[in-house]
């Protein structure tokens, strides 16, 4: 669970070092890869089983994140300027559409 936890956290895509493997005693890295949930790559990294089968990958995570700050700015301009009839001339929000 706690290498779940810091592939999420650092958004590798399931992917990790032999350090972060070991962090947890060297046995317990050992009972994974015996236990067929983590798997030695090639490139000395190692990977979760199925990680982004249950997981977001970073590219959804960042798409999400985007897609909420957007959002957040609209919100802001709805609340602060729509609602109260306030025009801001940096607000993009605010700007007229073209052809209109």
């Amino acid at each position: 669970m706690e290498l779940i936890a810091d592939c999420n956290d650092a958004r590798s895509d399931g992917r990790f070092t032999k350090l972060e493997l070991n962090s947890r005693g060297p046995k317990a890295g050992k009972e994974l890869i015996d236990a067929g949930l983590v798997t030695a790559l090639e490139d000395a990294t190692y990977e979760l089983h199925d990680y982004l089968s249950h997981q977001h990958s970073k590219v959804q995570i960042e798409a999400y994140q985007a897609n909420k700050s957007e959002a957040g700015v609209f919100g802001a301009h709805v609340r602060h300027h729509k609602k109260k009839g306030v025009r801001d001339p940096d607000c993009i929000h605010c700007q007229p559409a073209p052809n209109a």
